[in-house]
């Protein structure tokens, strides 16, 4: 997955809990529970691939004699990332322990990396090489910063919903 399509799902994923009733939105991201956590995952995935596609000039650049249909298939590539990332950090992660977090994010992270790499051409075409090592380095070096960013999104969301709940009362 590249910048923008981290951005748009963390957008689409922040955005749905803000549209969405509180207790649907703990049910996507309620430990224990990984259908419906994966399933909305993707399903943020296929929004952000939709959204970002007409602007997504790495691929287009890639893949010069490739356009429409065939172009955005391999924009697809974030959806089952996006449903492995968000849906296994959530419904294996602790909320109340960082040290839960940070393992749960490093496996989710590395699960979605190893799911998306060989649905995304663009990636495979700029990583490439000829060796193993200068294909999966870049991956490697991805999953700390991926999770990171799970676990000060989880953070985040944990304080804005403890704000929610307050002002509920």
């Amino acid at each position: 997955m590249f910048c923008a399509d981290y951005v748009a799902c963390f957008i689409f994923h922040a955005g749905a809990s803000v549209v969405l009733p509180a207790h649907w939105f703990d049910a996507v991201t309620r430990r224990g529970d990984l259908v419906a956590p994966v399933a909305f995952g993707a399903i943020v995935g296929g929004a952000s691939a939709a959204a970002i596609f007409p602007f997504d000039e790495v691929r287009k650049s890639v893949h010069p004699g490739v356009r429409g249909a065939a172009l955005f298939k391999s924009n697809l590539a974030v959806v089952p990332y996006s449903g492995a990332w968000f849906g296994i950090y959530f419904a294996g992660r602790n909320p109340d322990s960082v040290t839960s977090q940070l393992g749960w994010g490093i496996a989710a992270s590395s699960i979605a990396a190893a799911v998306e790499y060989p649905l995304d051409n663009a990636k495979r075409a700029m990583f490439g090489g000829q060796s193993l090592w200068t294909r999966v380095l870049p991956l490697v070096m991805w999953v700390p910063f991926a999770a990171t960013l799970l676990v000060v999104y989880d953070r985040a969301l944990a304080e804005r919903n403890e704000n929610r709940c307050e002002g509920d009362m």
